[in-house]
């Protein structure tokens, strides 16, 4: 779990960084500057996803296909028995 909160708090400073970036270029406008006189910004690619802890893998339960399943909706069960 302490690493995904860590993933998420780079995410949110990737977010903060990029947004920072695009409020300069913003404010340079309104101050008379043309576009291709600005630097190119570069958004960062977001880090990858972390790998589930084992623990984690096993308290998710597998799905049986051969359980029978019961439906949700009881009307469309009623239904289809015509």
């Amino acid at each position: 779990m302490l690493e995904w909160q860590k993933t998420r708090d780079e995410i949110g400073k990737l977010i903060a960084n990029s947004r920072s970036d695009f409020a300069a270029q913003i404010d340079a406008v309104r101050a008379g500057k043309q576009l291709a006189q600005l630097p190119v910004i570069h958004v960062a690619k977001p880090p990858p996803a972390p790998k589930p802890a084992a623990a984690a893998i096993a308290a998710v339960p597998s799905f049986d296909p051969q359980q029978q399943q019961q439906s949700v909706f009881p009307v469309i069960s009623y239904f289809e028995s015509f």
